[in-house]
């Protein structure tokens, strides 16, 4: 989960702390899409990320979970 790690990193390091509770991954035809049920908190919120490969669908789904929960 190195993306993943990474990209949850950065976002605590701006104040934006995201607790992955599921992760779910799926390519789809040349893409990927990744859904994340994530929370903060007591906040809980499901988003979803598409990206051309399956680091940038992670950094787009946990950017989406954290703009859900942050505001």
């Amino acid at each position: 989960m190195g993306a993943a790690s990474a990209m949850t990193q950065i976002l605590a390091d701006h104040g934006r702390r995201v607790e992955i509770l599921e992760f779910h991954q799926y390519d789809i035809f040349e893409a990927t899409v990744t859904f994340v049920f994530a929370q903060h908190q007591t906040k809980k919120v499901w988003a979803i990320g598409f990206g051309a490969d399956r680091d940038l669908s992670i950094a787009s789904a946990l950017a989406s979970a954290a703009g859900r929960l942050h505001g």
